[in-house]
């Protein structure tokens, strides 16, 4: 068994790269997601974090809830786009204000949720974001088995079309 080389400096310094490198894979994917959209003509609409002012010239960022609607044919899907190299996508990752923003929506009827990139499955799944609730609830990451697929990261899919605008509400709530 090879043991592998720890890269130099502290585990400072680790936990900055990794996080910057998990940042990339997202926005990487989220560039992926947008063009896939594009091919199917479906309407992209990235949601711009913003800020709001507290005094005078004092400034505070405001994260925007998610990070996407997706529209086609007067449809809406409201979602928080995310990428993981593990096997599951776990739930602490996600954060009070999404679920929140995501569940009032999903409460006003929209179709809501996250969309997870299992990068090394080259697979996207769905998950409604009553299926994140419940799996945040009981502390258990997201499994494929619990989303629905909806493309590949090797070539658009239809599937990603037929399953995120279909007309059976039913395939969402399983």
């Amino acid at each position: 068994m090879r043991l592998k080389k720890l890269p130099s400096g502290s585990p400072e310094t680790w936990r900055v790269s990794a996080g910057k490198a998990a940042q990339a894979s997202g926005k990487s994917f989220e560039t992926l997601f947008e063009t896939m959209c594009n091919v199917q003509q479906i309407k992209y609409v990235r949601i711009p974090s913003g800020a709001r002012t507290v005094k005078k010239g004092i400034l505070i960022r405001e994260k925007a809830p998610f990070d996407c609607y997706i529209q086609k044919g007067g449809k809406l899907l409201f979602a928080d786009l995310k990428s993981t190299k593990a096997g599951t996508f776990p739930t602490e990752k996600i954060k009070e204000h999404q679920i929140e923003a995501l569940s009032i929506l999903k409460l006003g009827g929209q179709k809501s949720g996250y969309i997870v990139d299992f990068s090394s499955r080259h697979e996207i799944y769905f998950f409604d974001v009553t299926t994140l609730i419940k799996l945040k609830i009981l502390k258990k990451s997201a499994s494929p088995a619990q989303g629905i697929l909806v493309g590949t990261t090797g070539g658009v899919s239809r599937l990603f079309d037929d399953v995120l605008f279909c007309h059976n509400s039913e395939i969402l709530h399983k």
